[in-house]
Order: C-alpha cells, then sequence, then structure tokens
C-alpha cells in the first residue's frame, strides 16, 4: 500500500485481520495490532507506545490512551463516518493507527474506509461497488436488493467488516432499550435494561352450555 509517498506491507491473520505492518523497502517495523475476541484493542506504535483504542458499539474509534490511562487523541463523525474529526498529535503514535469507522481502515488520501472485498464512503453513506456476493438477495427485505446500500440503511445497528454480509448489533436473544442522543457529534448510549416477556398466544374462543 501507497501513502503519503511511502509504501507499507502488511500481514493479516487467518481470520484476515491485520496484525503487523512496515515500511518499505528497509523492512522498517512501524506497527503491531493486538486483538481480543477479533476486535482491536491496542496497538504498538512506531515511537515503541502502546496505545488503547476505545470504541461504541459498532467498533468506531473515539478514543485512545496510553499505558497510564491518559488520553492521548479523540475522534468525532456522524452516523455513516461523515463529518469526521481526529484531534490527535503524534503521526509516530497517536496518529498511527487508521482504524476508524466500524472497525475499518481509513484512508486519509482518499477518504474512504477499507472492507475486506470492498470500498465504503463515509461521505456518501454507501459502498463504492456493488455487492459481489449474489446470496445476499433476501425477498422479505427489499433493502437487499440495493446492491450498494450499507448494513441495508441502519448504520448504527450493524456492522460489515468484509463487504459481503452485515452483522446485527443488537441480537433479539440480547435485547436492550437504547437512547441515542447526539452530543457534540458523538452519539452517546444510554442503556436500559428491559424485560423481555414471552409472547402470548391467543386461546381459541370456546363456546361453554350447559345441560340440566
Amino acid at each position: 500500500m501507497q501513502a503519503n509517498g511511502s509504501i507499507y506491507g502488511y500481514v493479516f491473520d487467518y481470520a484476515n485481520k491485520r496484525i503487523s505492518g512496515w515500511q518499505l523497502p528497509n523492512d522498517f517495523g512501524n506497527q503491531g495490532r493486538i486483538y481480543w475476541g477479533g476486535q482491536q484493542i491496542a496497538y504498538r506504535a512506531w515511537n515503541r507506545s502502546t496505545y488503547f483504542d476505545h470504541q461504541d458499539w459498532i467498533g468506531t474509534e473515539r478514543l485512545r490512551t496510553d499505558h497510564a490511562g491518559v488520553v492521548s487523541s479523540t475522534y468525532k463523525s456522524l452516523p455513516w463516518g461523515d463529518g469526521y474529526t481526529a484531534n490527535e498529535n503524534d503521526p509516530t503514535g497517536n496518529a498511527l493507527d487508521n482504524l476508524q469507522f466500524a472497525q475499518l481502515d481509513r484512508d486519509s488520501e482518499t477518504e474512504t474506509h477499507h472492507a475486506q472485498f470492498r470500498q465504503y464512503s463515509s461521505g456518501l453513506g454507501r459502498w463504492l461497488s456493488p455487492d459481489p456476493y449474489d446470496g445476499s438477495h433476501d425477498a422479505s427485505n427489499p433493502q437487499s436488493f440495493n446492491r450498494y446500500a450499507y448494513v441495508k440503511n441502519p448504520p448504527l445497528m450493524g456492522i460489515d467488516p468484509s463487504g459481503l454480509e452485515e452483522f446485527d448489533c443488537f441480537p433479539s436473544s440480547r435485547r436492550t432499550n437504547r437512547r441515542l442522543s447526539r452530543v457534540f457529534g458523538i452519539y452517546q448510549e444510554e442503556a436500559a435494561a428491559v424485560v423481555v416477556m414471552p409472547r402470548q398466544r391467543s386461546l381459541p374462543s370456546m363456546t361453554w352450555s350447559e345441560t340440566s
């Protein structure tokens, strides 16, 4: 990959997660990513410091802290990843990693986001190429026929790290009552537990008659 006049190489694991990167042609290692449960939680930077990622429920980066818990950088964006602003100051440290919207890597030169199979534009709120997987059509959901739509259009409810299939962030077996309030471009979450009652089945009407 070429960025800012330099060429970088990357190593990916079996789950297509980027685990390390280096600058060519000298093979100078500049980053190592750390994952837990399939989600990035920290990275080792060029300046030999480790930064911890703090993300919202869809995996969008909101702030980073150092090993002492001190906030080193903060990030703001709107639901589609648009309106992105970053408060960071060290390109070899807190600004080195490009993980940004919904667990996708941001390309600062094109302002698009890399998924495994497609490119996503936060400015447009859609993919830049149609869904290559024909099996994603669903006759019960008309949104599935829009081949450019991102997670069928509710960006705060799901993610699509591969560009082929979206995943629901709130499966029905773990329902919560969530209220999203927009504060300075960041959607904060106020969660309250909800008791999900079993669905009531209607009983068939019965007619009783008495005989003497």
